[in-house]
């Protein structure tokens, strides 16, 4: 997702399985940079859930959508 200062951010858009304990963003990254060899700069600073994954009208995952909701949850909060 875009970002101010950086240029962009890694996201990890996940939809938890059934009767599975949802991942953290902690364990998703340890997983990812143990087992799956990424660095540090292939690793996702936010992780967003998902019921469902948002499909386009060829059946493929919406990423625009997926965007559009990252960008909601990682928006900071108006101060009261």
């Amino acid at each position: 997702m875009p970002e101010p200062d950086l240029g962009e951010r890694l996201a990890a858009c996940i939809r938890q399985a059934p009767g599975t304990p949802a991942p953290d963003l902690r364990e998703l990254t340890a997983f990812l940079a143990s087992r799956r060899g990424l660095e540090r700069r292939e690793l996702p600073e936010l992780l967003l859930r998902v019921e469902e994954m948002p499909l386009g009208p060829s059946g493929k995952v919406c990423r625009g959508t997926l965007l559009l909701a990252a960008r909601e949850t990682s928006a900071p909060r108006a101060k009261r």
